[in-house]
């Protein structure tokens, strides 16, 4: 807060000052002056660019180096890939991936989003990681290698059509792509690091709507953008990215920048957007419909004010929640993004907010006030607009953590920054050292500051991922017809390497193993889990069986637990929430017991098959799984109920040899299918929605086309 009530004061002195003394008001005028539009000041110096693609290589190199599969931490490493990696498989033998088998006893997996498999960058990455490096699990890393390199080039290109020199293009670029939030909440959640191309694509979309003619193309373009920006599947940068368009289109007209006229054109542009994102919106709407959400939560970035402008060692600010596991001495690079634009944005900022008012107010000011509108969502519950938003009817289902909006904050900051900097440096031009010492010096600064940009939200103490050891993979039937599930028992953190085979969160996709658990928070908030989780707490020896529960897997990490610095952390590294399970070890019977560390494993007898039928639970029914379902081969069963030991959604149907069957959850949740006559297979398949996103999708379309032409006949501006 003291960093608040600093600017104001500042405010108030500016304000003052500019008012009793010509010479600084002078001096705070040009500051907001437009930069010259001469020839030499408009070509580019291609040198401050290979530097920056430079500084960036080395940035990226130093990070791996220093944390082999850096982008992969966290939520990304314990659950994001995992599926990803399943998805893509899935993808490369033919089958669309719409349901995941392996954990949370089935569901979604594309439909979702939350693996950005309707993302084609996904996909590129998958087969440079597979075919170029001959590692699948480095499909992240080549995600934001791409992602970095290209918001980087469209940044700098977006400076250079704003005039800015190409040194200030440079910085500017450089502190988006290697901003703390950037790197450390994308190394965390892979889904932010498309921000760095969509953010600068569409602030080129505005900058198109000022400056140039527009039509269908940009009609088009525009919603290029923002449609396949929301196949990443994070609902809530995407609603960021809208809310920031809109209201640059609003802040152009209203200060007389754009014709009203002329900004309708953002209605064919956004049917576009809307027809593009509407197949997975559509699947996303239908899961929300039944989702058990809390409240909006997470806290804004006030605690790291210092550190928009100091990097470490010089301050030290804690994560807006709290968060973090190891080199927490670092965790102040989360704010971090260079220090010359952050000042010469405030600059820039008090010469504006103290400006004397006139109709050209706000002219040429749109940077300024999208950062400022940013800064003040990120703030969170302290800036007030994140709260409004909480009310809006879709965003209040997904905005959380206001901190997320970081990145659009660095990037308009930066660009407001930039010109700022020009402006500073425009009397020394014929001094060629000054830009240059200043442009080195701010590489330098985001060089350090990628160098320690080390913490993550939580710092697993493995990488993606070991192999089973022999005797792990024996007792677990590793490679064979799944017998049943696993119940993993391990704390929902660990630091421990051996936590890598603890099978909590999505670990267990990895190894072709099925777990009654999983990290989905989708999934996990939905009725049929949250039911099975409720019956195996309160009725776990019968629960075990019905759910097929064949495993106990008890981790390391649960029995001597090593805890992380930081002691917001130690409650989630000590609490399992399945441990009570072993409480009722005396009552199950029990196969086989081994020792497999890091692991130990109980086999049970008696649980229930992943398919059978209902009245004879002894037999096992053969199953596939296609990518869209389950396949049991029933062998001429029937009349009677089969029991496919998979939790029932109401997006699933069945057809038994081509023809509609019942279908329904029985009284554990799990799917259960009446055949009325002898069949020889079973197809039950999961079906979200896609259809009829795709009919809504071609109505929008259809609709952003007659936009389009309505807005052809008409004379524009």
């Amino acid at each position: 807060m003291i960093w608040l009530l600093s600017f104001v004061l500042l405010g108030l002195a500016a304000w003052a000052a500019r008012r009793r003394w010509p010479g600084v008001d002078r001096w705070f005028g040009g500051l907001l002056e437009a930069p010259p539009d001469k020839p030499q000041a408009s070509k580019p110096s291609w040198g401050w660019l290979a530097l920056g693609i430079v500084v960036l290589g080395l940035a990226f190199t130093i990070l791996e180096v220093n944390q082999p599969y850096y982008f992969t931490q966290d939520d990304a490493l314990v659950a994001e890939l995992p599926g990803m990696v399943y998805g893509c498989q899935t993808l490369w033998h033919g089958k669309f991936p719409d349901y995941c088998p392996v954990g949370l006893m089935g569901g979604p997996v594309a439909s979702e989003g939350g693996g950005s498999l309707t993302y084609p960058p996904t996909w590129l990455a998958y087969a440079i990681a597979r075919y170029g490096l001959h590692d699948e699990y480095a499909l992240l890393e080549v995600f934001a290698a791409l992602h970095l390199l290209a918001g980087f080039l469209l940044t700098w290109w977006l400076a250079r059509h704003l005039r800015l020199s190409s040194m200030a293009a440079t910085l500017a670029s450089l502190a988006l792509v290697l901003s703390g939030g950037v790197l450390i909440m994308g190394r965390c959640w892979h889904m932010v690091i498309p921000t760095v191309v969509a953010g600068p694509a569409i602030a080129l979309c505005l900058l198109w709507l000022k400056e140039k003619a527009i039509g269908w193309r940009w009609a088009l373009v525009t919603g290029l953008v923002l449609g396949v920006y929301y196949q990443v599947g994070f609902p809530q940068e995407w609603a960021y990215a809208a809310l920031f368009f809109g209201l640059g289109v609003l802040w152009l007209v209203l200060w007389g920048e754009v014709p009203w006229r002329r900004a309708l054109w953002s209605l064919p542009a956004l049917a576009w957007a809307a027809a593009l994102a509407a197949p997975l919106l559509w699947c996303q709407m239908s899961f929300a419909r039944d989702m058990v959400r809390p409240p909006p939560y997470g806290r804004g970035i006030l605690p790291g004010l210092a550190a928009l402008f100091l990097p470490a060692p010089l301050v030290h600010c804690p994560h807006p929640n709290f968060w973090g596991s190891t080199d927490l001495q670092y965790m102040s690079e989360f704010y971090y993004f260079g220090t010359i634009l952050a000042v010469t944005f405030v600059l820039g900022l008090l010469a504006w907010l103290t400006s004397r008012w006139n109709r050209r107010w706000g002219r040429e000011r749109l940077w300024f006030f999208l950062a400022v509108v940013a800064f003040l969502l990120a703030l969170g519950p302290q800036g007030g607009l994140w709260q409004i938003l909480n009310h809006l009817p879709f965003l209040s289902l997904v905005n959380n953590n206001p901190f997320r909006a970081l990145p659009f904050m660095v990037l308009f900051v930066a660009l407001a920054g930039g010109a700022v900097l020009d402006r500073l440096l425009a009397p020394l031009a014929p001094r060629r050292w000054a830009p240059l010492a200043v442009g080195l010096l701010g590489c330098a600064l985001l060089f350090y500051h990628a160098s320690i940009a080390r913490p993550a939200f939580y710092s697993y103490g493995f990488r993606p991922y070991p192999a089973l050891p022999k005797l792990l993979a024996q007792a677990l039937d590793a490679g064979a017809p799944p017998q049943g599930r696993l119940i993993p028992i391990a704390p929902m953190r660990s630091i421990l390497p051996g936590y890598a085979l603890s099978m909590m969160h999505g670990l267990p996709a990895i190894y072709g193993l099925f777990s009654f658990s999983g990290y989905d928070p989708l999934v996990q908030s939905l009725p049929p889990y949250r039911l099975a989780f409720e019956r195996l707490r309160q009725d776990t020896p019968a629960a075990l069986k019905a759910y097929g529960g064949r495993y106990l897997v008890l981790n390391e990490a649960a029995v001597h637990p090593r805890f992380s610095p930081n002691p917001f952390e130690r409650g989630m590294e000590s609490i399992s929430a399945l441990r009570p399970v072993l409480g009722y070890l005396p009552k199950l019977e029990v196969a086989s017991h081994t020792f497999a560390p890091p692991d130990e494993i109980w086999t049970l007898k008696g649980s229930d098959p992943l398919a059978f039928p209902t009245g004879d639970p002894g037999r096992s029914l053969p199953i596939r799984f296609p990518g869209r379902g389950i396949d049991v081969a029933l062998d001429g069963l029937g009349p009677g109920p089969v029991t496919v030991n998979f939790l029932w959604y109401r997006q699933m149907h069945a057809t038994a040899d081509g023809r509609p069957v019942p279908c329904h959850p029985d009284r554990w949740g799990r799917i259960q299918v009446e055949l009325p006559r002898v069949a020889r297979n079973l197809a039950i398949r999961f079906d979200p929605g896609w259809l009829k996103g795709l009919l809504n999708g071609g109505l929008l379309a259809l609709l952003g086309l007659l936009l389009t032409a309505w807005f052809n006949r008409r004379p524009g501006e």
